[in-house]
């Protein structure tokens, strides 16, 4: 977004049009930004706010329209965690689409053709800008994609290097998003987002009793489903993935993706099609601009890990005479004990998992799925 500074009574017009819409609170952010407001607002923004939505016929007070409880909602949401990471972006745009293929574009964005083979027509065009990858290719009709870490992105551009291990926030977002849309000239109105990743990095505190590869060995399945993807470029001991329908559920080290000193464990959902993602209210790029939106991944979140099964290591060192009455808990770590038995067996299952259940509460010092659960509640606060 554009830097915009008082003076006298002017105020970015984009910022006071979206005022009209009272139903979208990032308006009232995107004000606080323009006025640099970082504590609560002085008497001379209020009136130099009332003044401008007057002269654009909006005469109800803006204490009756919830104007300075939204700024202050809003100054507390943008410090909180933005989850969205990985993103594909889609537009159809044709008119877009012939500014990104004119030779100045095509320089900037070191936008590579591909030909038919006869070497008469253009079909693909391939680029990337900094860690953003884009697409055009031609399926009946031209499109563009653009794929990458929004994370990452954002990192490069304060300068702090192409990583996403450490925390993203909303306001962080709002800046990124911004920043591609002046740098890639699409419009987040109309471009619209078909793959998504949401997720959050957790530092496993010092007290927590299992290594990040111990407690990734732990895991037995996910959603119900035992582990049937491989991360790509991560070992087994350090990622458990598993595909379920237009989703994919990841939890996996960024330690050692990143080689970094404290243990950062990454819980994500990724969705590789936009049809779950517009059931949850997500078509176009600024519709993740909605805390709704946020708040619905959030919650997707917890509820897709909260469905984690997993084995305590310590679990196999019960006393002998347990061991002798249930000879299964030797097989509990197995995932492939559990996926047999549930496909065989439903209500030995459910069974074997309350035994596990209480067995794990007698035996061992705490339970993995549980110490995950509440690290990430607690990280998504």
């Amino acid at each position: 977004m554009a830097q915009c500074e008082i003076n006298n009574n002017s105020i970015c017009s984009g910022i006071i049009n979206a005022a009209v819409d009272w139903g979208v609170i990032t308006w009232g952010m995107r004000c606080v930004d323009a006025l640099k407001v970082n504590k609560p607002m002085h008497e001379e923004h209020k009136h130099q706010i009332a003044h401008i939505l007057r002269s654009r016929g909006i005469s109800q007070s803006l204490e009756a329209q919830g104007f300075y409880k939204r700024v202050e909602l809003w100054q507390n949401l943008k410090k909180l965690l933005c989850l969205y990471d990985g993103i594909k972006l889609r537009s159809y745009d044709k008119e877009y689409i012939d500014w990104l293929k004119m030779p100045e574009q095509r320089k900037f964005f070191d936008l590579m053709p591909t030909f038919t083979s006869d070497g008469e027509t253009e079909i693909k065009l391939q680029g990337r800008y900094l860690n953003i990858d884009i697409d055009i290719n031609y399926q009946g009709k031209w499109v563009v994609d653009f794929s990458g870490s929004i994370h990452k992105l954002f990192n490069i551009l304060i300068g702090e290097g192409a990583h996403n291990y450490n925390d993203f926030s909303w306001s962080d977002f709002l800046q990124v998003q911004d920043a591609m849309a002046s740098i890639f000239g699409f419009n987040s109105e109309e471009i619209e987002v078909v793959n998504l990743e949401a997720g959050a990095n957790m530092t496993l505190p010092i007290w927590f009793k299992l290594t990040i590869a111990e407690l990734i060995e732990s895991i037995i399945s996910l959603c119900g489903v035992c582990k049937n993807k491989k991360v790509e470029g991560k070992s087994d001991r350090l990622s458990y993935a598993v595909q379920k329908g237009d989703a994919y559920m990841k939890a996996y080290s960024k330690t050692a993706q990143h080689k970094l000193a404290l243990p950062v464990l990454r819980l994500e959902i990724g969705w590789t099609r936009a049809r779950p993602l517009i059931k949850m209210g997500v078509k176009y790029f600024s519709d993740l601009n909605k805390p709704s939106a946020m708040l619905k991944f959030k919650t997707q979140l917890l509820q897709t890990f909260s469905s984690l099964h997993t084995s305590h290591p310590d679990l196999k060192n019960v006393p002998i005479e347990v061991l002798d009455a249930n000879r299964d808990i030797l097989d509990y770590p197995n995932s492939s004990f559990w996926c047999r038995l549930k496909r065989d067996n439903k209500y030995l299952y459910n069974k074997k998992r309350l035994e596990q259940d209480r067995l794990t509460a007698l035996h061992c010092s705490f339970n993995p799925t549980e110490e995950i659960l509440a690290l990430l509640a607690e990280k998504l606060q």
